[in-house]
């Protein structure tokens, strides 16, 4: 008896106090929603009356009185109206008369809706609020006295379900002679009480007594069901809705008996969908019972899977059934937004309908996929397919509708997406989702579906993580230059890239600025990734002989060549076509590859392999003074881009060009003397070979400061000559670290004769200098002063 009181409960609870309190929510706003209606007509009425008074002559206007005390308000209103609708005689026509300039409106500000009065909450609470609890009470003490008569064994138990129909019967009758005499919500709640009757009475009947079996039982309580919802429909009652819906759905439950019947049970899940679905048509205000059947539906498709669904058994109906729920669902959703019956939804009406896609797909994916994984991505593309159709059949029919329209173009793309992902593996994923995505992107251009472009972008996101990602992207094994599946990959996404930030320029786009640029910077820097990923795999994959150190030192300076041949490319592609993306990136890898090309310069590795100027590393250094020449150049002779930095640019490269072309002097310079050291060391420890050690040495230090003399001078000379003010000042700086050298390091490392002779050079170059500077002062200050 316990079950059967907590079934009555769940019943009772669903009727009468969840489905009045949500009718008294939905009654509610409608009221007030009226009364602000009223508010605002009252405005308008109001401000009408002032206009037409404003248009009187002014003795129309003046002739009515104020009202006195003994005439009421209304009376007075009654003789205004009266005093407008007499003919009035023809105003002389003035030209100050003419030109009255008709009234100002003030903007009208709807009033407040005014609260539930005393009386209204007392017909709530008396009328239907207490009829609710009393057909409660009275399930209860039905309950109560039948318990009692079992426990006292008074009634056979063939009887005492019989009781129970006919009280059921006997309560749905006089809801029916009530209603006939106007007591219309006194009849609800007798209806609600009987259907809970008839329930408890089928369950009874065959749960406690055994007295029917299943099938018969079962059909009693569809049965029942059906009597509920025509009895919801008569008497136009959501809460009696509600109690025959969570009735049919709790019917499966409460007449099981262990052993599932698959096709049994989702036939009568479907047939119920269909009705409710029918009733939902014709009352679309009780459009709950559609989410609500929908989650009772699929929560116990789910339960059957987790309980039933073992070994791939039961696999052709979990699909058929599955499809049919779906199919329901859908074109339900699709129906109302077809008809327009959805353009006012409110958002939350649609969510079923959104989780319906997701969760339909997964139980596909999860029954099928197990089996016939080669079937999956056609079977992905035809639920796209599906959604597709409809998007394109609602936006020619209801373009306003535009959130179920989204939703359906979103569920395509996944789709889309989806099967790619399924079908393919690693870098073919990457390449149809790049090739996808720049086909969304053209059709969210080409239609101004900004839905679809933003998917597109979202897509484009994917793809380079996925491509990031990919194993084959840092393995150099079987490596072939430039001839392999990586390039190929990392090329397609690249070329994906630049045709979406070349589509969006026709886009009509708020932030369409920032997401080419975005677009550009991505490919941009992918392309930088990808030349740099191939010199390292290139070396990688050299002899394992050749020692660690040694494949370092000849990556970096091949990795300098490179990456100033894509500066040059970038920021002539950048000036160009006036893509600041690209010349910033060109910029970049122009200043990263000096940096790396400086640090790396001053000694060759190894040192016993260095032939002088015939070497990687002075075919580094000598690529970054033709890269920034270049560079120089192409600022200097594109006319058409006007951007002040770009002066700081033009010096900055010859600052560039100056330090390299000191590094690469200074480490040619020095590994000359270091090979033969090199060499020195190999043959062996002896004290000749310590002391032609120390002369190589001397003579290493005393040739490097001769020479950073010799470039000072050289630059100076330059600098006079072409009246650069810069190569001056950079003479003067490096003078001063060749006398730093000088006093501070070659007076304390070098034997007396280099000392000597180091600093007779200082001091003949620096007279020199200043014989320079007197010399061509005029030509110096004329610069300085143009």
């Amino acid at each position: 008896m316990e079950e059967l009181f907590g079934f009555v409960g769940v019943l009772c609870f669903i009727a009468f106090v969840v489905a009045p309190l949500f009718i008294l929510f939905r009654n509610t706003s409608r009221t007030r929603e009226l009364e602000q209606r009223i508010g605002v007509m009252q405005m308008q009425i109001q401000a009408l009356q002032k206009q037409v008074l404003s248009l009187l002559p002014s003795e129309a206007a003046q002739t009515p009185a104020k009202p006195s005390a003994a005439m009421p308000q209304a009376e007075f209103d009654l003789a205004l109206l009266k005093e407008i609708a007499k003919p009035q005689q023809p105003a002389p026509t003035t030209p100050e008369a003419a030109e009255i300039p008709p009234p100002l409106r003030s903007p009208i500000t709807p009033p407040k809706p005014p609260s539930r009065t005393n009386a209204e909450w007392e017909a709530f609470v008396g009328g239907k609020l207490l009829n609710r609890i009393g057909a409660v009470a009275i399930i209860f003490g039905i309950g109560f006295f039948l318990q009692y008569a079992f426990d006292a064994n008074l009634i056979p138990e063939w009887l005492r379900p019989l009781i129970g129909v006919a009280l059921g019967m006997g309560m749905l009758v006089a809801a029916h002679r009530l209603k006939t005499r106007g007591f219309e919500i006194v009849a609800q709640g007798l209806v609600g009480a009987g259907v809970s009757a008839l329930y408890l009475s089928v369950f009874a009947a065959f749960d406690f007594y055994h007295l029917i079996p299943q099938p018969v039982a079962f059909v009693l309580m569809i049965s029942v069901t059906v009597v509920g919802f025509l009895q919801a429909l008569r008497y136009d009652s959501r809460a009696i809705a509600l109690l025959s819906w969570a009735g049919g759905f709790l019917t499966p439950l409460f007449l099981s008996t262990g052993d599932v019947n698959a096709v049994g049970l989702f036939s009568y899940l479907a047939f119920l969908d269909v009705g409710l679905l029918a009733l939902v048509f014709m009352k679309d205000e009780w459009f709950a019972l559609k989410p609500l059947s929908f989650a009772a539906t699929w929560l116990y498709a789910a339960f059957w899977y987790m309980g039933s669904y073992n070994n791939g058994n039961y696999f052709t109906i979990a699909i058929f059934f599955s499809t049919l729920y779906w199919a329901l669902f859908f074109a339900v959703d699709f129906y109302r937004s077809y008809s327009g019956m959805s353009s006012k939804d409110a958002r939350w009406r649609n969510l079923e309908s959104g989780i319906n896609s997701p969760l339909y797909y997964a139980a596909l994916y999860a029954v099928v996929n197990p089996y016939y994984h080669a079937v999956m991505p056609m079977i992905t593309l035809l639920y796209g397919s599906v959604y597709t159709v409809a998007f394109l059949l609602l936006r020619a029919k209801q373009p306003q509708n535009v959130f179920t329209s989204v939703r359906y173009v979103l569920t395509a793309i996944v789709a889309l997406v989806g099967a790619t992902a399924i079908y393919f593996d690693n870098s073919a994923t990457v390449i149809g989702w790049a090739v996808e995505a720049v086909v969304l992107l053209w059709i969210g251009v080409r239609w101004n579906l900004s839905a679809v472009r933003y998917a597109a972008l979202g897509l484009l996101i994917l793809t380079i993580l996925r491509l990031l990602a990919l194993d084959d992207s840092y393995s150099a094994e079987h490596f072939r230059l430039f001839w392999n599946m990586r390039v190929l990959t990392w090329s397609v996404v690249i070329t994906a890239l630049l045709l979406c930030a070349l589509a969006y320029n026709r886009a009509e786009e708020r932030f369409k600025s920032l997401i080419i640029t975005t677009l550009h910077s991505a490919w941009s820097a992918l392309l930088f990734v990808l030349l740099t990923l191939e010199t390292v795999l290139y070396y990688q994959a050299q002899s394992p002989e050749v020692m660690v150190h040694v494949l370092q030192f000849r990556t970096m300076q091949t990795l300098v060549i490179v990456w100033l041949m894509y500066a040059i490319f970038m920021v002539w592609v950048g000036l160009r076509a006036v893509l600041m993306p690209l010349l910033y990136c060109g910029l970049v890898a122009a200043l990263v590859s000096a940096v790396v090309g400086v640090t790396g310069g001053f000694a060759y590795i190894p040192a016993t392999d260095f032939m002088p100027i015939l070497n990687i590393r002075s075919m580094a250094l000598l690529s970054c003074l033709a890269a920034f020449a270049g560079i120089r150049t192409i600022v200097q002779r594109q006319q058409s881009f006007i951007a002040i930095w770009l002066d700081y640019v033009v010096q900055g490269c010859g600052i560039a060009m100056i330090v390299v072309a000191f590094t690469l002097l200074t480490g040619e310079t020095s590994d000359v003397f270091q090979q033969k050291i090199s060499f020195l060391h190999a043959s062996g420890w002896s004290a000749q070979m310590m002391i032609a050690l120390e002369g190589l040495e001397n003579m290493r230090k005393l040739l490097l400061s001769l020479l950073w003399l010799l470039y000072s001078i050289a630059l100076l000379a330059f600098g006079i000559a072409r009246r650069v003010r810069g190569l001056r000042l950079a003479a003067i700086l490096l003078f001063g670290i060749s006398i730093l050298k000088v006093f501070l390091f070659d007076l304390s490392f070098l034997q007396t004769p280099y000392r000597i002779l180091s600093f007779i050079a200082l001091g003949g170059i620096l007279l020199f200098v200043s014989y320079l500077y007197q010399r061509y002062k005029d030509v110096i200050l004329g610069a300085q002063s143009s």
